[in-house]
């Protein structure tokens, strides 16, 4: 009787440990190693791609995003080029992040600065704003820079207009000089980004305006005259 008991309890401890090891077998089974050598924009170093999509449902991680944290993005048709960019705005209620247009080609995978998949990018056709729809698994958290605000008035001449970006990871305000285009707004020096800061959230005192795209420079001088940011 007793015998039998603990050929029961060592039947049921080897189906426990069974299920635990295939459990941790599909969890390890979601990350491939991917060297990539580049610049700020182009990640370096060994990474490992959280492939979680592949697994089961139940079995994939939440992801957090929130205003300002670095993506990356595959451009590259044999995934072997990653460009980094920064969360421009998380609008939660329509499930849709804000970045920079030039940051990716269409239908390209956007991961977060640990290689978790965010979801899909496209871009406008007529301005320098890009879109990514988000998994379901994404938890979208915060604007933390701008808040949720969107500035309506518009931005004037002489307002102070705040810019951030994940590669100088600091928080720059200068005023706007003069408009750019129907899209864009001209910024003094003290905007101007580096690489790796497209698509970071801009703001004023009364809320989000847009996204970071650029640094804008003297032709002949290469003297940096300040930054761009692309109206959303």
């Amino acid at each position: 009787m007793h015998k039998n008991k603990a050929r029961t309890k060592r039947s049921g401890d080897l189906r426990f440990v069974a299920c635990v090891a295939i459990f941790a077998f599909f969890l390890c089974a979601g990350a491939l190693e991917y060297i990539n050598e580049s610049s700020s924009e182009k990640p370096s170093s060994k990474h490992s791609f959280n492939v979680s999509h592949s697994l089961p449902a139940f079995l994939v991680p939440d992801v957090e995003i929130s205003q300002g944290d670095r993506i990356f993005v595959m451009n590259s048709e044999d995934n072997t080029r990653a460009d980094a960019c920064t969360v421009g705005y998380v609008d939660a209620s329509t499930r849709v992040i804000q970045t920079a247009g030039h940051c990716f080609n269409d239908g390209k995978e956007v991961y977060t600065e640990n290689w978790e998949l965010v979801g899909v990018g496209s871009k406008s056709k007529e301005k320098d704003m890009g879109y990514i729809q988000p998994r379901d698994n994404v938890k979208l958290v915060e604007n933390a820079y701008s808040t949720d605000r969107v500035d309506q008035d518009g931005v004037k001449k002489g307002d102070k207009v705040c810019v951030y970006g994940a590669s100088s990871k600091k928080v720059r305000c200068d005023v706007m000089t003069d408009t750019g285009s129907a899209s864009t707004i001209n910024l003094g020096v003290n905007d101007a980004g580096i690489r790796g800061d497209s698509g970071g959230p801009a703001w004023t005192d009364d809320g989000y305006v847009g996204t970071y795209s650029g640094s804008r420079k003297d032709a002949n001088t290469d003297e940096i005259l300040g930054g761009y940011v692309t109206i959303s």
